[in-house]
């Protein structure tokens, strides 16, 4: 099931959901898998003397890989990836997301 969120409010949800300033640097255990993935994207910055197109085209930035039954994720970013400790409520969030 792929959910998009083009709205400012609705993005502005999504991320004070995500509770940031309460993750904790931390890998999850190596026993645990992961149950959903979010890919972020967004659209190419214009550029002076660029074409005024209205459909721009979305470039992935980040993925967050949201594990099953622990409260960890994964964020990637530039083939760089960091695990982190989350609140429970917050994996428990995300993994209900529809």
């Amino acid at each position: 099931m792929i959910a998009t969120i083009t709205d400012y409010e609705g993005k502005e949800e999504f991320v004070q959901a995500l509770q940031i300033n309460k993750w904790k640097l931390e890998k999850a255990p190596s026993n645990s898998s992961i149950e959903k993935r979010f890919i972020l994207f967004n659209s190419e910055t214009k550029k002076l003397g660029g074409s005024n197109d209205k459909e721009k085209e979305l470039k992935e930035v980040a993925k967050i890989m949201v594990f099953q039954d622990v409260p960890y994720i994964d964020f990637q970013i530039k083939k760089q990836t960091f695990s982190f400790k989350v609140p429970k409520e917050v994996s428990d969030n995300m993994n209900n997301l529809q």
